[in-house]
């Protein structure tokens, strides 16, 4: 950050007054203006409430000019030495204050911000008044301290099957809301948990995260993570809750049943949680599309940038789902209390609210927050309880709603949370329960009887109708539409795709290749498990039997393309039969791509990104890495120590040597350390050997020869 310079010339002056003529507009004092979108706002309870302008801050924080001191205000804390400056127009700004235009944060669509150093003869609050007047300057406002919302651990697990003990899934009616999800095709939910950050190697929640989205948002630069800053393990707790993975034979079942994809963005520079690295995070949990945020913190001081990043990230179709509170009072409580939020209530066993649970009409629902069992950093479990709990049980339910039904917006997700939640205390919304607890079982059906509904999907009420099979090129192309496009054919299309198979110059399976992979289905984002249904569909005529689907899945996780799986499909002998029956032949396509040569190969370098990297690899580089190995040109020694741990990627990461080792660990020897080996190894390090020595030792070693040989190497 930079200090910037208040003084402004006279010629400045002028070039910005006649700017303001030009457009104009006339500022008075830039704290009072209120866009006119605030008007008509909806309240957390769905209730039409009136805009207000927004208070002129005198230099007494937590204090407004002609009101009296808004409750619960005392005590907000905020960084010393800085502020926020909010943008409504950059190009006023940057001639009002130099060195503006190097700390602008966001862009055009979204909220624009700088932070700012002040003069050390300014105290924050002088700043805050000094530049709400400055033109180009919506309103300027201190860098607040949030806090997370975090219990201390009630009690900690052993690392093993603890499913009997998640008291809440019982509650929820979990296993009926997960029985009504393999009733229909699912679709991943993005869900960003903004909070102390994650353990991404945690064995019983890592393959329900996202690692090349798990950010830390102290600055754009959103450099990767792979630890928990919170000493009670916060985020990993919540993480856990929403996307633990779900009949894996161990630990906990996340709520989502493996439908929630997980990016944790650690919002947290070690010491604190400001108002700027909350709105980073909002920021780029938009840009990633992430269609659930949860945030499991808050303050009693309202924070007007949060306020506006999170309307923007709503206007966008995000569900933002955040902690009411854990003092015990109504009195407000950010951001749950925005409408734009919803505010989560946390709830016992029995039902009732928590003594602790803070409650009031600016909150949406509650749910269970009463000694939650979940995932902890260093591959561990244990109990928490609050409202923090509560909002992640939310965020889990509504993944599970919208992986049914995609198609719904975040209006819909909201109503069905609020008209299927079970009423607790008073019929309807009020105070102590909002809507009431939430439901996922009732939930889940409603949004699987709207997805029916609206003629997505066939009435299961009615027989399903066995596949016609083609018995022509026209009707070989009519059923591709059907199945791969979800829509009948359009008459330049068939027309096209028929000549093709009927002259010859293409066979069915470069034909399907042209509808598998088009624009129009990849826009569907269809999972790997959809994926692989839809070959079945449509190359074996059949629905698909578990152990050949999870094979071919199998497949696509560990980096084979589905270009790949697909010719394996369309080399069927169902295929060729229909093929043959329409009067042309089937056929697969050539791929090019160097993953595709050698499933091992291609294996061992897929593990090497999620061990080594903690994350899923990306397809230029692994084309890559399996050239040169499948060429010889490096030998496997070679890519997993330094092609790997040389990379700039890891090198950025600074892990520290207690991290560096874990990792070493996992990668070489597949397995997690030993106190005894872990000392050893801390001990060479604390000595002075490098790295490199190091990383030879493992690679080295017995169990990683014995491991590349798993793999043909």
């Amino acid at each position: 950050m930079k200090k910037i310079k208040y003084f402004k010339r006279i010629a400045v002056a002028i070039i910005i007054a006649t700017l303001l003529c030009d457009k104009g507009m006339v500022i008075t004092n830039a704290a009072e203006i209120v866009s006119s979108e605030g008007k008509g706002n909806v309240s957390a309870n769905g209730m039409e409430e009136e805009s207000v302008p927004a208070a002129v801050k005198n230099p007494e924080i937590g204090k407004t000019e002609g009101t009296e001191e808004p409750e619960g205000t005392e005590g907000v804390d905020y960084a010393s030495g800085e502020v926020i400056l909010v943008l409504e127009d950059v190009g006023i700004a940057t001639l009002s204050l130099e060195g503006i235009e190097e700390e602008i944060t966001g862009d055009d669509d979204g909220v624009q911000f700088a932070v700012m150093d002040i003069e050390d003869d300014m105290s924050v609050e002088e700043a805050v008044e000094f530049y709400s007047e400055v033109p180009g300057v919506a309103f300027a406002q201190p860098n607040y301290i949030y806090e997370l919302e975090e219990p201390k651990l009630q009690g900690e697990a052993v690392n093993d099957a603890r499913y009997y003990e998640q008291w809440y899934l019982d509650s929820l009616n979990m296993e009926q809301a997960w029985s009504l999800m393999e009733t229909v095709p699912c679709k991943k939910v993005r869900v960003a948990v903004i909070d102390s950050g994650i353990d991404l190697y945690h064995a019983d929640l890592n393959a329900n995260v996202n690692a090349a989205l798990c950010v830390n948002s102290v600055t754009t630069n959103y450099p990767r993570i792979s630890s928990d800053y919170s000493v009670n393990g916060h985020g990993t707790h919540v993480a856990g809750i929403i996307g633990a993975v779900t009949g894996n034979g161990r630990g906990i079942a996340g709520i989502s049943n493996n439908y929630a994809e997980i990016i944790a963005i650690q919002s947290h520079d070690g010491r604190n949680m400001l108002s700027s690295y909350v709105v980073n995070a909002i920021q780029f949990a938009t840009e990633q599309d992430a269609d659930i945020i949860n945030m499991s913190m808050g303050m009693n001081q309202e924070d007007r940038l949060l306020k506006a990043a999170m309307e923007n990230a709503y206007n966008r179709g995000i569900l933002i789902v955040c902690s009411a509170g854990n003092d015990g009072t109504d009195r407000k409580h950010y951001p749950s209390a925005y409408s734009s939020a919803i505010g989560v209530i946390a709830t016992g066993e029995s039902g009732a609210k928590r003594s602790d649970a803070s409650y009031g009409t600016d909150n949406f629902i509650s749910a269970p927050g009463d000694r939650i069992l979940s995932t902890l950093p260093n591959g561990g479990y244990g109990y928490m309880g609050g409202s923090s709990m509560s909002a992640g049980v939310v965020s889990g339910v509504a993944a599970a709603v919208w992986a049914v039904n995609p198609s719904l917006s975040v209006e819909d997700v909201k109503n069905i949370l609020a008209k299927t939640a079970t009423d607790t205390y008073s019929p309807g919304f009020d105070a102590y329960s909002g809507w009431g607890i939430v439901a996922a079982d009732k939930a889940v059906e409603r949004a699987v009887e709207m997805r029916y509904a609206s003629g997505e999907l066939p009435d299961p009420s009615e027989p399903e109708v066995p596949d016609v099979l083609p018995d022509s090129a026209e009707s070989f192309v009519r059923r591709l539409y059907r199945y791969c496009l979800n829509r009948e054919a359009d008459g330049s299309g068939l027309a096209d795709w028929t000549e093709r198979l009927e002259s010859g110059r293409e066979n069915g399976g470069e034909v399907a290749f042209g509808f598998f992979f088009s624009e129009e289905l990849k826009s569907r984002n269809l999972s790997n498990e959809a994926f692989v249904e839809l070959l079945y569909r449509v190359f074996l005529a059949r629905k698909p039997d578990e152990g050949g689907k999870a094979d071919w899945v199998s497949k696509l996780e560990n980096g084979m393309s589905r270009q790949y799986v697909m010719n394996g499909f369309s080399a069927s002998a169902e295929f060729t039969e229909i093929c043959s029956n329409c009067g042309f032949g089937s056929g697969t396509v050539l791929t090019g791509q160097m993953r595709d040569q050698n499933q091992q190969t291609t294996a061992f370098v897929v593990r090497m990104y999620e061990k080594a990297l903690g994350r899923s690899f990306d397809e230029d580089g692994l084309n890559d890495w399996c050239d040169r190995l499948i060429n010889r040109n490096w030998t496997p020694y070679r890519v997993a120590t330094e092609g790997f741990f040389h990379s700039r990627e890891f090198l950025n990461k600074n892990t520290s040597n207690l991290e560096f080792v874990k990792i070493l660990y996992r990668t070489f020897l597949n397995r997690e350390y030993d106190e005894a080996g872990l000392y050893y190894w801390l001990s060479r390090l604390s000595r002075g050997e490098s790295r490199d020595r190091i990383i030879a030792g493992f690679a080295d070693s017995r169990e990683f020869a014995d491991l590349m040989a798993k793999y043909g190497l």
